[in-house]
């Protein structure tokens, strides 16, 4: 029955561990985000547990908006920095 239950955890234990990184990732981010007030940091954290989910479908037209908080997550909002882009 042992040899069993110890077969058992090696077989799930990788995605338990994932599972668990995934949590406590996502729990640092939003924990960031509200803390620090930052829109950028808030979008990050959205779209980390939005990939886990996979409920974040881009819908038509909202492409611009989700470039625009790419270009933000990347580059910052330094206006200056975009205009050399």
């Amino acid at each position: 029955m042992r040899s069993k239950v110890n077969e058992e955890l090696s077989a799930n234990g990788s995605e338990a561990i994932e599972g668990l990184g995934w949590a406590v990732s996502a729990v640092l981010l939003m924990e960031d985000a509200r803390r620090d007030g930052n829109k950028v940091a808030a979008e990050v954290a959205a779209r980390w547990i939005g990939r886990k989910d996979n409920n974040r479908e881009m819908i038509l037209g909202d492409w611009e908006k989700e470039a625009g908080w790419d270009r933000q997550i990347v580059f910052g909002e330094n206006e200056q920095l975009l205009a050399k882009l």
